[in-house]
């Protein structure tokens, strides 16, 4: 008779756990961090633009919760700088760093005209 009981009261405890977890919904994105995630973007780029060493190069930003993404291939210095600037700026709490470092051969035959 214990058993039962005890098996009961473990069946409800269990089933009471699920629909709580049910119920509950996930954490909405909150409107401000979408604004501050672009100002944040749009300060790197302009950062990055004004730089005369980076300003020649396509890199790639994107930022989620202040960690900046920076993406593409450049040469080693411009990487360097690229995260430095990114580092620096307002609002940046992290570098994820997904930029291709190319040699000098491979730079030159992808460069700019």
């Amino acid at each position: 008779m214990r058993r039962m009981i005890g098996l009961s009261v473990g069946c409800v405890i269990g089933m009471a756990v699920v629909l709580a977890a049910c119920v509950s919904e996930p954490p909405k994105p909150v409107v401000g961090q979408f604004v501050d995630d672009q100002a944040i973007v749009a300060a790197v780029r302009e950062r990055l633009s004004a730089d005369p060493v980076t300003r020649d190069h396509v890199i790639g930003v994107r930022s989620f919760r202040g960690c900046v993404t920076l993406s593409g291939s450049v040469p080693t210095e411009v990487r360097a700088r690229a995260l430095s600037i990114a580092r620096q700026t307002q609002g940046v709490r992290m570098v994820d760093d997904r930029m291709n470092t190319l040699t000098g051969f491979e730079y030159r035959s992808v460069a700019r005209p």
